[in-house]
């Protein structure tokens, strides 16, 4: 029994040891990491454009909710570029729809009338 009881103090002080370790090794990364620009440097491009295709699972969650915030808003963005392009297009296609049929309203009026003179000509 003693011999358990001592195996059992052996395996709580590994474990103590691993996490203390852990905890060293995850503070010098997070050290590390910050060092470089932190979470912004890893999620931005040399552009200063935000990644989508980062993986955010292995960040802790304070660092990983900005990150959503940073990809959010950039698509926010995007999202009003895209609309703003969809309606300036959309217009300019207005514009040229109407001035199509002006044009066409006028090759029409012109035909017309000069069917009207050369019959004008044929009857008098």
């Amino acid at each position: 029994q003693c011999a358990s009881a001592e195996t059992s103090r052996r395996d709580k002080i590994d474990v103590a040891d691993d996490l203390r370790l852990g905890c060293r090794s995850y503070h010098a990364l997070r050290d590390a990491v910050d060092a470089v620009g932190g979470w912004a440097a890893a999620i931005l491009t040399e552009d200063g454009t935000p990644d989508d295709a980062i993986e955010l699972d292995t960040w802790p969650c304070d660092d990983r909710a900005r990150m959503q915030h940073v990809l959010l808003e950039h698509l926010r963005g995007e999202t009003s570029r895209l609309e703003e392009k969809a309606r300036e297009t959309s217009r300019k296609l207005r514009e040229a729809r109407g001035a199509s049929h002006a044009q066409a309203d006028e090759l029409v009026s012109n035909k017309l009338r000069k069917a009207l003179a050369r019959e004008a000509d044929r009857i008098s």
